[in-house]
């Protein structure tokens, strides 16, 4: 059976898109083998996850995001990511599925609500950023942990976030940008502690740059990255109004668009793109063809 996708990417985030609206594709076709296949980038087609959108009889458009297997834990399958389900929206929106620049998108555990501000910027609201501890993080609130074993003989202060409505994803947030084998070891200690991501971020002026010079462990997000990067640049004073954040990865960045008062819901927008379009072979042995 071939399978029809589309590649999206946002930021340093990619995803194949499968339409189950109408084709008849079931999620039940990806099991954790496939999914680790195409996404695989050396034997498959290669993303961050598999998008499969499908009819919703509540809702606009129902989504399944799957995640590839990852190091020594396995993602649920049922988290979405703040990044695909940007990406689903530029699909849902090229497919007619806006109600008045609104879509609503019925997920394993919850709708999520997507805002279209013209035909390719597209944004979500995370919700009220939250410690580890459940306590609402507002502007100039410094809830810091310290990391007490030295690297190289410092310590590291660092805060860990997540949101209201994307509670799973932990980001630990470090203001500067330390030295790549401070900031690897650094990285180390956040997947032991299984906290997603970790985030530098550098202000400049009217923007700030949000940087991960060591990939968390399974699929990133950057939309949840450069949220937490704002977050730590607002406790600094520097929240109250839009905020573009450049997400660094490999030498490339790419804008996203954050929003955040100081306190309650914080919004992100981004732009996703199509990169191409192919096949994926059910029955192929030696990997998908695209």
């Amino acid at each position: 059976m071939d399978i029809p996708f589309y590649k999206l990417v946002l930021a340093d985030c990619d995803f194949l898109l499968i339409n189950a609206l109408t084709n008849d594709i079931s999620e039940h076709l990806f099991d954790r083998k496939s999914v680790d296949l195409i996404c695989d980038r050396r034997r498959g087609v290669g993303g961050d996850g598999i998008i499969l959108l499908y009819p919703s009889r509540e809702q606009n458009v129902g989504i399944h995001f799957l995640s590839p297997f990852s190091g020594a834990q396995e993602k649920r399958r049922e988290e979405l990511n703040a990044s695909a389900l940007l990406c689903a929206s530029r699909f849902a929106f090229d497919f007619g599925l806006f109600n008045k620049d609104r879509l609503v998108i019925e997920g394993p555990a919850k709708d999520i609500e997507i805002t279209c501000i013209d035909s390719t910027l597209f944004q979500i609201e995370l919700g009220i950023p939250i410690s580890l501890s459940g306590e609402e993080i507002k502007e100039d609130d410094r809830q810091e942990v310290h990391l007490w074993k030295p690297l190289q003989d410092q310590s590291i202060a660092y805060t860990c976030c997540s949101f209201s409505e994307f509670p799973a994803r932990a980001t630990a947030m470090v203001p500067g940008l330390p030295e790549t084998e401070r900031a690897e070891a650094f990285c180390r200690h956040v997947r032991k502690q299984n906290i997603g991501s970790a985030v530098f971020a550098v202000a400049e002026q009217q923007s700030l740059i949000a940087y991960s010079p060591f990939p968390a462990q399974g699929p990133g997000d950057a939309v949840i990255e450069a949220a937490a990067a704002t977050l730590l640049c607002a406790s600094g004073g520097s929240s109250g109004r839009e905020v573009t954040a450049r997400k660094v990865n490999q030498n490339q960045s790419e804008e996203l668009y954050v929003t955040w008062t100081g306190s309650g819901p914080l919004v992100v927008g981004g732009v996703p793109h199509y990169v191409f379009t192919g096949n994926y072979s059910t029955e192929e042995k030696d990997g998908p063809a695209a």
